[in-house]
């Protein structure tokens, strides 16, 4: 396959982002971090790939993203929002107090590690909550 210009890639799933075509979108960004992976773009896109299965409601992809995000980028400034995305993404799995609870121990444990890391970050009030 031949390698597309960053910038082209990345608008292309932008595009796709505003007109609500979330699976494309999210296979998309990652395209830019395949065939881009030192680029300025590929930073951004973890973290638009990962908001992008989210909003798909394909939250082990979404998680995936996150954790890639985090683990290149650790002292980036949007880790905070990576780790409330995470809890998101767990948390919108809970269906049931009679159900297997491990979703929700993910969840819980991705809102306190946020609290911990980030106790002033725009979402660690939430998190609390």
């Amino acid at each position: 396959m031949k390698k597309k210009p960053v910038t082209d890639l990345y608008k292309k799933a932008t595009t796709e982002l505003k007109e609500k075509k979330l699976q494309k979108c999210g296979k998309n960004y990652e395209e830019v971090i395949r065939q881009h992976p030192y680029s300025n773009y590929a930073m951004q896109a973890h973290i638009m790939a990962a908001y992008a299965h989210y909003r798909a409601m394909a939250y082990e992809d979404a998680v995936a993203s996150v954790d890639a995000f985090i683990q290149l980028y650790p002292n980036n400034k949007h880790v905070p929002y990576a780790y409330y995305l995470k809890a998101l993404c767990y948390y919108n799995q809970i269906s049931s107090v009679e159900r297997d609870q491990r979703i929700t121990e993910s969840a819980e444990y991705a809102l306190r590690e946020l609290v911990r890391r980030f106790p002033y970050s725009l979402y660690a009030k939430d998190a609390r909550l």
